[in-house]
Formats: C-alpha cells, sequence, structure tokens
C-alpha cells in the first residue's frame, strides 16, 4: 500500500492492483457512527505515474462534506421512501425474498437492514458536465446488488449499487 497526498483533498492510501484511492472518515447516519472509506478513481499514465485528482471531483468531494447533515438527511428520507414503496413491490414481483413492513427509519435501523458502506467519488456525467458521487450501502432485502444513491448535486437516483458504480 502506498500514501498518496491528493492536492486539495489530502492523504489517501493506494493498494497495489487497485485502480482508486481511501482515505477513512467517519460518517453519522441512521443515528449511528460509521467508519468507512470514501473512494476514489485513480488514473496512472502508461509509466504507472498517478495522474492527480481533476477539480471537479475535488469539488464534489468539498459540497458533499460542506452539506453532509443534508445530504445524509436526503439519503434517509429516500431509503425509508425506496423502501416502503420500491422493495415492497419488488417482493410483490417475487424479486425478493424479504419484506417486512417498516413505518419508519428508526425500524428501518433497529432491524439492521441497511449498512452504510462507502462515498465514491470520481464519476463524470456527459450530459451535465460534471462529476458525481454516491453513497453505497450493504442491505439486507438485496444482499447481491446492495442499495446505491448516486448525487448529481442532490439526489439523481436510487436503486442498486449499479446506480454509482
Amino acid at each position: 500500500m502506498i500514501k498518496y497526498n491528493a492536492e486539495g483533498i489530502g492523504e489517501l492510501e493506494i493498494e497495489n492492483g487497485v485502480i482508486g484511492a481511501k482515505r477513512g472518515v467517519e460518517i453519522n447516519m441512521f443515528h449511528r457512527q460509521y467508519t468507512i472509506d470514501v473512494l476514489f478513481y485513480i488514473e496512472r499514465t502508461d509509466e504507472g505515474k498517478i495522474i492527480p485528482i481533476k477539480q471537479p471531483v475535488i469539488e464534489a468531494y468539498h459540497d458533499f462534506f460542506k452539506y453532509i447533515n443534508d445530504r445524509i438527511k436526503e439519503a434517509e428520507v429516500a431509503i425509508l421512501e425506496y423502501y416502503r414503496s420500491e422493495v415492497k413491490e419488488r417482493f410483490e414481483e417475487g424479486y425478493y425474498e424479504q419484506y417486512t413492513e417498516i413505518t419508519n427509519l428508526e425500524e428501518l435501523v433497529e432491524q439492521n437492514k441497511i449498512v452504510l458502506k462507502n462515498v465514491l467519488f470520481g464519476f463524470y456525467n456527459k450530459r451535465k458536465k460534471r462529476f458525481r458521487y454516491g453513497l453505497l450501502f450493504d442491505c439486507e432485502w438485496n444482499i447481491d446488488d446492495g442499495l446505491g444513491i448516486r448525487y448529481d448535486g442532490n439526489i439523481a437516483e436510487i436503486g442498486t449499487s449499479d446506480v454509482v458504480l
């Protein structure tokens, strides 16, 4: 593992053979504190030299943490609504094996149905010419695909982790 000082972000860790870099942060969500990794895609030259992270990615990173309380509240509301509508519908269609009626966020959390795993930065939205980022979660109702929330300023999409990846 190597340490890389990313201008505008700080020290990141890069594991050998991995195309990304990470740094640990603490985030409060669901009335719990999580220690998670913030992930960045890293590009390299043909010689293997790390290409600096682009300014729009740095700006998205700072935007997320500047407005983190708003982003987290927005995500919590979206997750509860997603669970109560989309997950219920997908269960009724036979896509998910389980569904428990949840009426508030506390129930979702108390039953350990969802866990924040990572924040991922560095997706370029060609149409809007902006870099976006997303939250990735493990969730009980879709163990294989998890849950993702993609931001493009505000929440752009919520679904399986593929919406972020």
